[in-house]
């Protein structure tokens, strides 16, 4: 067995100038090895004890744990009394970092004893973030030092290759970004370059001639462009557009007389967005990796200073649009030399994406949102959602107040906005309020609770009620009364869900809450409401169903019945997201079956990744009966229908057949406008597509919602447009 090996050690030294200078701080380093000492012999060979072999193991399982402070205790006290621990420490952990390993594994193999010593066989795998495994073997020389046995430590135990102050350089090869598509294979997002035109505002001499020339270059208006850079410090470079070389070219003599007087080029590269502006709460947008997330990405092989995802499909299709990164691990003298490649692997590209939506369809549906809270005049925010009753693919999803993602891109500027404006916007225009707002969902909850008298047992379609317009089970003082003053008479269970009926729901809650208080919410939690849609790509919030236990842990009072009284009206502490009542209302619409809401159709093959399609996703069943299931439709079909029905009038002369069912949420104090909720399916007999409608604060569903959901139906199905009756 060898006696000797060569130690790695960094000395500082401080050199003592004459003269009575002083003291000079020497600020380079110097690797020195060293040769380890003969150990010494007795005339007389004593065995040495066992053990070296755990002594091996526990300083490789240390690495593995990355806890160098245990692996340099186990090392020999020479090699200690040359190489100090931060030292020690630093050459591992620079390895590390440098080779991005992920995970290390390690394989003891054999142990060999002699007289004076001992030496381990280990084999270690180190998985790396980029250029894969690199394996090597390991020979461990061990001394009986002390009484204890001791690793007798050199650098070639962090890697053969750097015996001798070599060190690691790692290549980090990044794949162009891939895109993203509508279903029809039109494009939603793009890697791109252009040149950014903008100003430097101190240098300008001719400012309206100036505006003027880029209002030819970007379409803008003069004044518009003013004020993109009118608060902004005059040395500052603010971007006005992009445009092309060509567009450039064209019109240089137009810009000609402004350059080096405020007129500023930049070459980017970055993510170019529709310019319609498509779907941007769920195209999301790309940015430089959040500091609290870089650990993640730099184990993915990411550089710090990439960009990725941040939401939407962006980021929840990150794993296809980026691709795999690949390089080269080398081998550096301490002269600077490249010695070898240690280890290589190709990148591979990304892959494009396509989603389940039509980017016509889809922009066709945030105009009609658009259109009916501008002219509306009382809206100012809502949401829409379209889902496909079949698979929980996605038709469309809209939100407003919007934006548009062009923002974010340094070669796509969005003009009038600026990051900073956008994310200060007190009407929150990036919050995706068709899956991120919860709201009461009013009496399109007449739906859970109606299925939830049929399944007890208590009540059936037919049931007859009596509705006088006042409710007094809970006691004279606690009187409750109907949207329908006069009430709607004698009336089946069927019925009362069609015209939304307050008392008879008011009713079935209290028999509910008299048999088991938790029937209605567990009802509802499995209609998917009070839980994530689980939807990719889109952040949500689950909302809330709230039940005796829950109540107690957020609001830290006991059940009443009055809580189980206003749940049956989707009032009290219940919260719903638009997307969670337009899921529920697919899944009654199908027959029972819950999917889970997508955006992802298929990712295009590339380099070695054969094309995937997204097959839908059940993940749940309606807890109720194929007969109630047809009770449920019969009546949200007259809701559409029937003279009674609330939202027939708005549906009369509708080419497509309907079914659906009003909401009127109350939200805030007395004066507060309720919310406008419709969701219903189309066709009526043959469900293709459910549609949920929220206008947030506007008036009644009937009055409100229901138009837009018509205008959505008409979209789809190419139909003539009906003018909302507001404007």
């Amino acid at each position: 067995m060898k006696q000797s090996y060569l130690i790695l050690a960094l000395l500082i030294g401080m050199l003592i100038t004459s003269c009575g200078q002083g003291l000079g701080i020497q600020d380079s380093r110097e690797f020195v090895t060293a040769t380890a000492p003969p150990t010494a012999t007795s005339a007389i060979a004593t065995p040495l004890p066992r053990g070296a072999e755990d002594i091996g193991l526990a300083f490789y399982r240390a690495w593995q744990d990355r806890d160098y402070i245990a692996m340099y205790n186990w090392i020999d006290r020479r090699t200690q009394s040359v190489v100090p621990q931060d030292i020690f420490i630093d050459r591992y952990e620079s390895a590390m970092e440098t080779a991005r390993v992920v995970d290390l594994h390690v394989q003891p193999l054999a142990v060999d004893y002699d007289t004076d010593g001992a030496e381990m066989v280990v084999n270690v795998i180190w998985d790396t973030a980029v250029v894969g495994q690199i394996t090597r073997e390991h020979l461990v020389p061990l001394i009986y030092e002390g009484n204890q046995w001791r690793v007798e430590w050199y650098d070639a135990l962090i890697l053969p290759e750097l015996s001798g102050g070599n060190e690691l350089r790692l290549t980090v090869n990044t794949p162009s970004r891939a895109s993203l598509y509508d279903k029809n294979d039109t494009l939603l997002s793009t890697q791109g370059s252009g040149i950014i035109i903008g100003v430097q505002a101190d240098q300008l001499v001719d400012e309206q001639g100036f505006l003027y020339a880029m209002s030819v270059l970007t379409g803008e208006n003069p004044a518009d462009l003013q004020a993109r850079y009118a608060d902004v410090p005059g040395s500052w470079f603010v971007p006005l557009g992009t445009v092309t070389d060509e567009t450039l070219n064209a019109n240089y003599g137009l810009v000609e007389p402004y350059i080096e007087k405020g007129f500023r080029v930049q070459r980017g590269e970055g993510r170019i967005y529709s310019a319609d502006g498509i779907a941007p709460h769920l195209i999301g947008y790309t940015g430089f990796i959040p500091q609290d997330q870089v650990r993640d990405y730099w184990a993915q092989g990411y550089r710090a200073d990439e960009k990725v995802g941040l939401t939407g499909l962006e980021q929840a299709a990150e794993q296809w649009l980026a691709g795999e990164r690949g390089g080269q691990l080398t081998l550096i003298a301490p002269s600077g030399e490249t010695i070898k490649v240690i280890a290589e692997k190709a990148t591979q590209p990304g892959r494009n994406v396509h989603t389940t939506f039509g980017g016509a369809f889809q922009l066709q549906v945030q105009q009609a949102l658009e259109s009916a809270i501008r002219t509306h005049p009382d809206g100012h925010s809502g949401a829409i959602v379209v889902l496909d009753v079949n698979t929980g693919a996605v038709e469309a999803m809209a939100s407003f107040p919007t934006y548009n993602a062009s923002i974010f891109s340094e070669i796509n500027q969005d003009a009038g906005q600026s990051v900073t404006t956008l994310f200060n916007d007190p009407a929150r225009p990036l919050l995706n309020r068709a899956a991120q707002g919860a709201y009461p969902p009013g009496s399109t909850f007449k739906i859970v609770t109606t299925a939830a008298g049929l399944d007890s047992g208590f009540f059936t379609a037919g049931t007859p009620y009596n509705c006088t317009g006042v409710w007094s089970e809970l006691g004279p003082n606690l009187i409750k009364y109907d949207w329908l003053t006069q009430g709607h008479g004698t009336v089946t269970l069927s019925q009362g869900l069609t015209r939304s009926c307050n008392p008879y729901m008011y009713h079935i809650g209290f028999v509910l809450e008299n048999n088991d208080p938790f029937i209605m919410p567990n009802m509802a939690r499995a209609f998917g409401l009070g839980e994530y849609t689980n939807i990719r790509g889109v952040p949500e919030t689950a909302g809330s169903i709230p039940d005796p236990e829950w109540k107690l842990a957020n609001v830290g009072d006991g059940w009443s019945p009055g809580d189980s009284i206003n749940m049956a009206i989707g009032q009290g502490y219940v919260a719903t997201t638009p997307l969670q009542i337009a899921n529920m209302t697919a899944a009654v619409a199908n027959g029972g079956t819950l999917y889970r809401p997508n955006l992802v159709a298929r990712i295009e093959a590339a380099g070695a990744a054969p094309e995937e399609n997204i097959p839908p996703e059940v993940i749940g069943t309606l807890p109720i009966s194929a007969e109630h299931i047809a009770e449920l439709q019969h009546a949200m079909d007259e809701v559409t229908t029937d003279p009674w029905g609330t939202a027939s009038d708005k549906m009369a002369g509708l080419a497509k057949t309907t079914a659906g069912k009003t909401g009127t949420a109350q939200t805030g104090g007395e004066d507060t406008i309720s919310h406008a909720w419709f969701t219903g399916y189309a066709p009526a007999q043959s469900a293709e597509i459910a549609i949920t409608v929220l206008m947030e604060n506007a008036g009644e569903g009937s009055t409100v919602a229901a138009p837009i959901f018509r205008r959505v139906v008409e979209l789809y199905y190419g139909l003539e447009i009906t003018p909302y009756p507001w404007e």
